[in-house]
């Protein structure tokens, strides 16, 4: 009985954030989460992080202050970690990694 349960909530809870997520074709699933990893690497993040131990927990701007150096997080970082991660404000996928790291992976 608790394991029908248990298996109807996860039911109804993927329904409920399937109906929240746009429709997007594999293709383009592919192509962001590829995005995504490429920025990742590009920018060295792997250097000090594993992809998917980030953004547990944090809204996109938390992420993008952290991901960038900027914001709140700035002042929390080293002057030159704060440096580095200033290269990804202008980096062209950095949107497709914020969405990875915020847990976006059914766009």
């Amino acid at each position: 009985m608790t394991a029908a349960l248990v298996v109807l909530l996860v039911g109804l809870f993927a329904a409920l954030r399937n109906a929240r997520s746009p429709v997007h074709s594999p293709e383009m699933l592919d192509d962001r989460h590829a995005a995504a990893r490429a920025a990742f690497e590009r920018l060295g993040c792997a250097g000090c992080h594993a992809m998917d131990e980030l953004g547990a927990g944090m809204d996109r701007a938390s992420i993008r202050d952290w991901a960038t150096g900027t914001g709140a997080a700035r002042a929390q970082l080293p002057p030159a970690v704060a440096r580095r991660k200033s290269r990804a404000v202008s980096d062209p996928e950095l949107e497709a990694l914020i969405d990875y790291l915020a847990g976006e992976r059914n766009w």
